[in-house]
């Protein structure tokens, strides 16, 4: 239907067919139209931002700070993905954007990303959770221990008690 071309689908004419008729439904213009009547080819933005947000969020009962945190994350998703049918990114769209960020930000994006696809699963959006599928990234914590002189000066200045912790922890 795109190109106009012919394509050999071998001898078999019923085997022929249907396969002319599967293909034809995938790459068929009107599909859209069909997946926009029926509702399943809502884009990721619109779903964030007429249920996600307003509805799914508030009955979690997150603390401000968290909401805030939430909302600035869903404005780089939405940038990122909003634009793209919901029930159409994948695993690869996902990581892709994960890899983009640090792995501390990036598992944060991956929790808020398996949220809004398990909520997605549960209104019969999508079949499956891609962000779910994705690897949470390792972070390394780099630790230093304290040096001598270091130790020395923040007992020099401590009161009393913390002294004795400090001499009972050596």
């Amino acid at each position: 239907p795109d190109t106009g071309k012919y394509s050999q689908m071998g001898k078999n004419r019923l085997q022929a067919t249907n396969a002319t008729k599967q293909l034809n439904s995938i790459l068929m213009p009107g599909q859209a139209l069909v997946a926009e009547v029926l509702g399943t080819n809502k884009p990721l933005e619109q779903f964030i931002q007429e249920r996600f947000i307003p509805h799914i969020l508030p009955e979690r009962k997150i603390s401000p700070a968290t909401l805030k945190d939430y909302n600035y994350q869903l404005k780089y998703i939405c940038c990122a993905l909003g634009s793209k049918p919901i029930d159409k990114i994948s695993v690869k769209d996902i990581a892709d954007f994960l890899l983009q960020y640090p792995p501390t930000q990036s598992n944060h994006y991956r929790s808020l990303l398996s949220l809004i696809f398990k909520y997605a699963i549960a209104e019969g959006l999508v079949q499956h959770n891609p962000a779910a599928s994705t690897i949470k990234r390792n972070i390394s914590k780099q630790r230093q221990r304290l040096t001598l002189d270091a130790y020395r000066a923040i007992y020099a200045v401590a009161e009393d008690w913390l002294k004795n912790v400090m001499d009972l922890a050596l």
